[in-house]
Formats: structure tokens, sequence, C-alpha cells
């Protein structure tokens, strides 16, 4: 397939994905589609059209639509448009296909695609599939899949070109014109012994630069970069993203070269895990939310929200017995809000500072201590700066009311009663930041996603605390 379709406008949203050119595109497409046009106009239509652009327009049609397109393309072109859908359509695609015709665009996909494909279908599916898939190729796929989904096992790619340290350049540089054009490492060889054993790496152009007799031990580097298959995939994108690397090496735990991960399956790991984390950092809990169904949305989204709603019930009983207080002193319920967003929104930051942090790395439990100290002393100076400028606010607006007003609303004591607003907001920010950094360290440390605690569970917490810090500073210092 040729495209059509602007590459630079990849990614926008659906009002403005397309140049008014490639909207036309589309729109005969669609109403070639809906006249019931026949196969050489749709088949004209369609060869335009770049895989991932007609994957994103298989996202918009009706079924009977896609299975239209979908029939005119061949096998090989079958499988890129299967690789770009999205996972609820790749899900329905895959199921409507015929076993043997799964089979013929699985051997069209790199190993790890394919055996990505397989985890879309049961186990004894995935067995039949894989019966008429050639031999060696169906080998390769299930050894991948004996791979836990999301580990560096389960994403390389076991089609790479390495070559024996005792080859001369000149051998060496003959090996690599053999190889298929598709390899994806010739560019970074490695270096193998005859057990499989990872021993170095080399660059194609130090081959090409060399003499022709020089041997390939005495070019390679011996300090490779590695990484073991049982490996979480989010440690491979990191560890590549950190030194730099257009390929890492995947060993077993004797060291065998099982295979590579290359840069642009990282790509899409970062991209994943990061629109996972948005999501869980909202409480949505979905990998696709525009491509749901309005129940399954709305179902995924109820655990999160009774958190919220459980620790506003919590909320209210702990403000009721405080009603003593704030019905002596009014004005105390004006500020309540106040002080629950800015803390809350504060707690939310240094949350998804140190989310961030633990997800590329730079952040460690062992760091608590350091990483504490950080956000502490920027919610310090924080509730500092806030503590003045609302008490000042409050001093000016409340001093306005008469003397009668303000006996009547309760305040006697107008800098006693900024004071204690004062000390409120500053103690309130300082350990919302607090709660937002130790959560994400502790659920990480449990061994639970720390993206979790930065959304509905450190905001109910902190308005908890917050508030009871508040009304009973109010309490001690004003009753």
């Amino acid at each position: 397939m040729t495209s059509k379709f602007n590459p630079d406008l990849l990614g926008k949203g659906e009002s403005d994905a397309f140049s008014s050119k490639d909207e036309e595109v589309r729109a005969e497409l669609v109403a070639l589609l809906k006249s019931g046009a026949d196969r050489e106009a749709l088949l004209a239509t369609v060869s335009d059209i770049h895989a991932a652009d007609l994957a994103d327009l298989l996202d918009t049609f009706p079924d009977e639509h896609i299975a239209t397109v979908m029939d005119l393309l061949n096998t090989e072109e079958t499988a890129e448009v299967l690789s770009e859908v999205s996972d609820e359509q790749k899900e329905d695609l895959i199921e409507i296909l015929p076993d043997k015709e799964l089979a013929s665009i699985i051997e069209h996909m790199p190993p790890d695609e394919a055996a990505e494909t397989l985890d879309y279908v049961d186990e004894a599916r995935a067995r039949a599939v894989l019966h008429h898939v050639e031999d060696e190729r169906a080998d390769d796929i299930r050894e991948l899949r004996t791979f836990q989904p999301e580990t560096a096992g389960r994403i390389m790619n076991t089609e790479y070109f390495a070559i024996s340290p005792s080859l001369t350049v000149a051998q060496a540089l003959d090996a690599a014109k053999k190889q298929d054009p598709d390899i994806e490492n010739l560019h970074d060889i490695l270096v193998v012994d005859a057990h499989g054993l990872l021993l170095g790496t080399l660059e194609m152009q130090q081959l090409i630069s060399a003499p022709p007799q020089t041997t390939v031990q005495k070019l390679m580097e011996s300090a490779v970069i590695f990484i073991h298959a049982d490996r979480d995939q989010e440690i491979a994108a990191h560890m590549m993203e950190k030194y730099n690397l257009k390929i890492l090496p995947v060993v077993g735990n004797d060291l065998h070269l099982l295979g590579i991960i290359t840069y642009d399956d990282v790509m899409e790991i970062l991209e994943d895990e990061a629109e996972e984390d948005i999501y869980r950092l909202a409480g949505i809990g979905a990998d696709e939310p525009l491509l749901e169904g309005v129940l399954s949305r709305a179902y995924k989204r109820l655990p999160w929200l009774t958190t919220t709603v459980v620790g506003g019930l919590g909320l209210a009983v702990i403000l009721s017995s405080f009603q003593p207080t704030w019905e002596q002193i009014v004005p105390l319920v004006f500020f309540i809000p106040l002080i629950a967003g800015l803390s809350g929104n504060v707690g939310i930051q240094s949350s998804t500072i140190t989310v961030r942090g633990l997800a590329v790395g730079e952040v460690a439990f062992k760091n608590l201590f350091w990483l504490l100290k950080r956000e502490m002393t920027v919610g310090l100076i924080i509730g500092l700066v806030y503590a003045v400028v609302i008490s000042l606010a409050a001093h000016f607006f409340l001093g306005q009311l008469s003397a009668q007003e303000a006996e009547t609303a309760g305040i006697t004591h107008l800098m006693r009663f900024c004071g204690v607003l004062a000390l409120a907001v500053s103690s309130g920010i300082l350990v919302a930041a607090a709660i937002g950094t130790l959560a994400p360290l502790f659920c990480h440390r449990l061994g639970f996603d720390p993206a979790i605690a930065a959304g509905p569970f450190v905001t109910v917490v902190i308005d908890i605390t917050t508030q009871t810090i508040y009304l009973t500073m109010a309490t001690i210092l004003l009753l």
C-alpha cells in the first residue's frame, strides 16, 4: 500500500486528523461502501491508503463495512492492518478469521507480533492456528509464548544477526550480505560463541572500516548491556532510553542469547505505559475508554469513584463531630473548600512526580527520605506563601463586618482566627505533600501499581487529614 495520508497529521483528534485531500479519500471510501460499489472501485481507493491510516478508519466503521474492506486486502496487507488496529478491533477481527487464514496472517508478522496476536485467542485455538504455521516459525512463536505477557522475553524478536568472535572482518561482511534485509540489527551486530553465549557487540561501521583480516574478537565491545527474559518490558524500555540503545539483547539465566528488543518496540511500550498511567491517575481504569461501550466504561469507573464516596462519607462524619466548633465560629466553614482544594492539588502534584520517578527509574523506595525531604520543603514554601495570602485576605474581608456581625459569627478575635487559618493552610499543604509522596512509594513497595495511589485514594486521604487538622486547631485555639 502507498500512503496518501499526511503522516504529519497522525495522532490528532478525529476532527482534524486528516487534511482536506485525505478527507476526500475517506469520504470517497465511505460513500463507496454505503452505495455497495463493486470490488474494483473499492480496491482502487483502499490501495492508496497506508495500513496505519486504514486501521484508524476501521475503528470508526460499522462491522459490515469492516468485513468488506478486510476482504479486499491480501494476506500481507491484512497482517499490517491487524498490527495497527485498536485492541478491541483486533480482538473482533481475529474472532471472525478462520484458523488457516489467521495462520497465514501471522506468518507475515514478526514472531513477537505473532505471539501477541495469539494472546487474543484461547489456548486451544492458539494451538490449532500454530498447527497451520510453518514449523520453524511456529517453534519461534511457541518459545515466545512461554514467557509471561509484558516481559522482555515476550516482546523480543528471535530473528537477529549474530556472528562468531573468530571470524575475520571479510568473513563477517560476507555473512552480513547473506542475511535477510529485514533483519533488524544489521547495524548493531551481536557476537556469540559456539554455545550461543553473548560475548559482545560491534557496529557495522567498524567492520566496514577495519582491515579484512582483523578478527571480530579484536573489534567487539565486551561490556554488553543486556536484559534477562523474565524482566518487565517497561524496564527494557527505560534501559534502552537511558543508554540510547538501538537494540537490547535478551538473554536467559545462563546468558544464552535468546533475541533482541528494538527501539520501535519500546516506543510502543512507553506510549502504552504512559497512557495506562494517565487513565489510572484519573481513576478511569480503562486502556481505551473512548472505544469501550457506555456500560463497560461506567462499570470500570465505579470502583474508583467508590473510594471517593466512602471517603466523603467518612469526612462527613468527621465534620459532624466538629459541629459545635463551626456552629460557634461560622466563617470556619467558608474556608473548608479552599483548604481542601489547595491541599488536594499539592498532594496530586507530589504523587504525580513520585509516580513518574518510579516509572522511569529515577526514584526507588531507598530514596524515600531524600524525596520526602525535597517535597516537604517545597510544600513548606508553598504553605507559608499561601498562609500569608489567605490570612491577609480573610482579615480584609472579615474585617469589614460590624462588631455585632462579628460577634454573631463567633469572630471575637479576628487576628487569632487568621492565625489559625494560616497555620491550618501551611500544615495542611505540608501534610498533603507528604501523603502525595509516600502513598505511591508504599504502594510500589507492596507490589501495587503506584499510579493507583495517585488518583482518588490520595485525594480522599488528604481531604480527611487536612480537614481534621483544620477543625482540631480551631477547636483548641479558638474555643
